[in-house]
């Protein structure tokens, strides 16, 4: 598959998780039915089948966490959910939330000197001037 379909699905599975899941699910009872339907082809009374088929596939939650790693986009979704974590957190004490930005800016600020310091002084090339002109 290429880079870019790859990109197109894991983009899809972000913007549209519901319509995703919902596939998931589909497909998933799809499976299910057609092995309930083996089953009772084979002989085996309907609520037997079901139950053998269930055991067959093993547990629908499992296939669908195993979906979703698949599609790689988890990282993604637990960044997503632990930002939303952060602002509620933030929003919820401003004292603190004070004192943090207060301590970031103290330190970018004290950084930038530093580097126009550093930059002024040692890394620009220096202007000699010509005495003799």
């Amino acid at each position: 598959m290429r880079i870019i379909d790859k990109a197109r699905l894991r983009l899809r599975s972000l913007c549209r998780r519901p319509s995703v899941e919902f596939e998931l699910e589909a497909e998933l009872r799809f499976h299910l039915d057609q092995l309930i339907e083996e089953n009772i082809s084979s002989g085996m009374p309907p609520e037997e089948a079901r139950r053998a088929a269930q055991r067959m596939i093993g547990g629908i939650a499992q296939y669908k966490e195993e979906c979703r790693d698949r599609r790689r986009v988890n990282f993604v979704e637990d960044l997503i959910q632990d930002v939303r974590y952060t602002i509620r957190s933030l929003a919820k004490s401003p004292g603190f939330t004070g004192v943090i930005v207060a301590t970031l800016a103290l330190g970018i600020g004290a950084k930038h000197c530093h580097f126009t310091i550093v930059h002024g002084v040692l890394l620009r090339p220096s202007i000699i001037q010509n005495p003799i002109s």
